[in-house]
Parts: structure tokens; sequence; C-alpha cells
């Protein structure tokens, strides 16, 4: 009677947890294909120095996301009521880098021979710390995270669940990049990026100029992600 008690109890603990993972995981990737910032440096690497690039930028953004979902698990989300002054500066820093980096594409002035740009493709280092820096300049996701924690973790909620979500949002995050990557690295794709790289270069700029600006605006405003969606 005892152990069928015990085993009604595991399958229903088990159940229980199993849902928390599966709604943790459909959250972060429902946020996580909505376009911002990571989407179209993944996309403009990918397009300018082929899949590889475009592999190792998404990888900088998906370690991004492992620091900020770990953060977010290990309860530090109220960084924004508890070190509101360092929230915001976050903001700052990161609406400033965004800025740069819109600016830098709106300023190229001719498209690069193929031999010139063959040379002058960006190593793997360099895509993968600038995926990381333009993840980590969204300082919101800290709260996004501790938004899906909040609905999918509860106080007893065991540490081998919290290690099988994490891992699943940072799996979740490779293969969305990677697949990203094999899309828009298609030669189609990649030969009419070729014939349109100016425009498409400072309309990918532009697009972030305006993500910087708005992250900046909000500098000094609420920190919360009630009823708004972060962009990737």
């Amino acid at each position: 009677m005892q152990s069928a008690k015990s085993a009604d109890y595991f399958l229903l603990t088990m159940g229980s947890e199993l849902q928390s993972i599966a709604a943790a995981g459909t959250l972060f990737f429902l946020g996580l294909v909505s376009p911002g910032p990571n989407f179209l440096v993944v996309i403009e690497s990918t397009l300018r120095g082929g899949q590889r690039s475009g592999i190792f930028t998404g990888l900088g953004a998906s370690t991004g996301d492992g620091i900020y979902a770990l953060i977010g698990i290990l309860g530090f989300s109220t960084l924004s009521s508890q070190g509101e002054w360092l929230f915001q500066a976050l903001k700052l820093v990161g609406a400033a880098y965004l800025t740069f980096l819109g600016i830098r594409m709106c300023l190229r002035r001719s498209a690069m021979p193929d031999r010139v740009k063959q040379c002058s493709v960006p190593g793997i280092w360099q895509c993968f710390l600038r995926g990381l820096a333009t993840d980590l300049s969204n300082p919101k996701t800290i709260l996004f995270f501790g938004s899906i924690f909040a609905v999918t973790l509860r106080l007893e909620t065991p540490a081998w669940t919290k290690m099988i979500i994490w891992s699943e949002i940072i799996l979740i995050s490779i293969l969305w990049r990677i697949a990203l990557c094999r899309l828009f690295s298609i030669p189609g794709l990649r030969v009419l990026y070729r014939k349109y790289e100016i425009e498409i270069e400072r309309l990918f700029g532009g697009l972030l100029i305006l993500l910087g600006w708005r992250m900046a605006s909000e500098v000094g405003g609420p920190s919360r992600t009630a009823g708004r969606t972060i962009r990737w």
C-alpha cells in the first residue's frame, strides 16, 4: 500500500516537472523567434561571411542566453528593482552598442570586391564575441527569463529540473541560430545579398539604430516586461 502511494507521488511529481520543462522551452522559443538585434546580427554575419561566420555569431548569442538564463534561475532577476541604477546603466550601454553597430553598417560606402572580402571576413572568435556582445547588450533579457521562471518554477522545484531547463534553453537557442544560418547561407540568397549588399547593410544598420534608440528611450522608465516581448 505504501509503495503504491510512493509510486503515485513519484509519477505526479515527474509529471509536474515535465510540464515545467515543456512550458519553459515553449515560452523561450516563442520569444526567441521574435526578430531583434541577435536575429539581425546572425543573419548579417551569415550573408556577409558565410555559414561558418553566422554559426559562431549565433554561438556567441546563445552563450549570452545561457548567462542570462543562469542569472534568472539563480534568482537575480530582481536586479531591476534592487539595483535600478545598474540596470539602467546596462540599458544605456546596450543602446550605445547597438547604435554603434548600426552606424557602422550604414556608413559603408561601397561593396568590397570578392578578393578583398575574403581577406576581410572576421575570424570565428571575432564573430563569437560580436554575437555575445549583442546578446548581452539587452539586459531586459534577465527580466524575460525571470518572467519565464516565475511561471514555470516553484520554490520546491528540484535542482535537476532547473538544470534541464537551463540546458534546454541553450540547446533551443543554438539549434535556432544554426537553422537561421543554414537558411540564409543558401546560394541564391547570398547572390541576392551580393547584388544589393550596400542596401541590405544599411537596412540592417537602420533597424539596429532604431532598436538602440528605443532601448535608450526606456532608460529611466520602469523595468517591467509585463505585456511586452523581448526582441532577440
